[in-house]
């Protein structure tokens, strides 16, 4: 889409503060943008195109095929799968409709807090400089406001900073003393150094009380296409999201 004509700088300024999302392209590099500019390959398009009429025509594909799709990519069973219209969906779900209470560190993806009612989700304050997230702290605040979901986000968006995984672990066993769900969204694990050796996928059947939240826009540049999953070992946790998701 061609940039709107703005008459004065304060008029695109204010428009371009508002905007979220869209397909305006402004003269200007945008860093907040998430656009990926080495995926998907051209066959893709080509795909798409040739097959146009089949894709608006009927409807998309139900969630069990493509869980099962989702699960020969990351050699995970499809009942551990639940797809969403992007890792948003899923998110709105859990912080929305699921969790009582939900503690997420800040400064992070903040949806987490902005999809829950007032007051339902808390934010933990990391510490500046580092922006690194001390896990025994953040598990003894959790304990403390009685939250049933935490949230961690690592790579972290916006401090691209990286939790261990052993710390990461830690924390799933001390949550799972009270009860308490760890998510950890992993939106961003395909751009770090070797990242089958930092993520969890691989730790999930061990840690009921954890679940995977991934977005596909970043890593497969696919932000149009809205599709992002939750992966966890929990049936009742994923059964719980799945309830919540559209038939579509």
């Amino acid at each position: 889409m061609k940039p709107y004509d703005y008459e004065t700088q304060t008029q695109k300024y204010e428009f371009i503060s508002r905007q979220h999302g869209g397909y305006y392209r402004h003269d200007f590099t945008d860093h907040a943008y998430l656009y990926n500019l080495y995926f998907p390959p051209d066959a893709v398009f080509t795909g798409f195109k040739n097959r146009i009429r089949d894709i608006v025509l009927n409807y998309p594909v139900a969630q069990d095929a493509l869980a099962g799709l989702i699960g020969k990519l990351i050699s995970q069973p499809a009942e551990r799968i639940v797809v969403g219209n992007g890792a948003a969906e899923l998110i709105k779900i859990v912080s929305g409709q699921i969790s009582r209470k939900l503690i997420v560190p800040v400064p992070s993806f903040n949806e987490y807090a902005n999809a829950g009612p007032s007051g339902r989700a808390i934010e933990f304050a990391l510490e500046f400089p580092s922006f690194s997230l001390d896990v025994d702290k953040f598990a003894a605040e959790a304990i403390i406001i009685e939250a049933d979901v935490a949230v961690v986000v690592t790579p972290n968006n916006p401090t691209s900073m990286l939790v261990p995984m052993s710390d990461l672990i830690h924390l799933a066993q001390k949550l799972a003393n009270y009860d308490c769900m760890l998510i950890v969204d992993e939106s961003f694990m395909d751009f770090v150094q070797n990242p089958n050796r930092t993520t969890l996928e691989h730790e999930i059947e061990r840690y009921p009380n954890m679940a995977i939240f991934k977005s596909m826009s970043k890593a497969y540049g696919i932000c149009g296409l809205r599709i992002g999953y939750m992966l966890t070992a929990n049936s009742a946790f994923a059964e719980a999201v799945r309830k919540g998701v559209h038939i579509w």
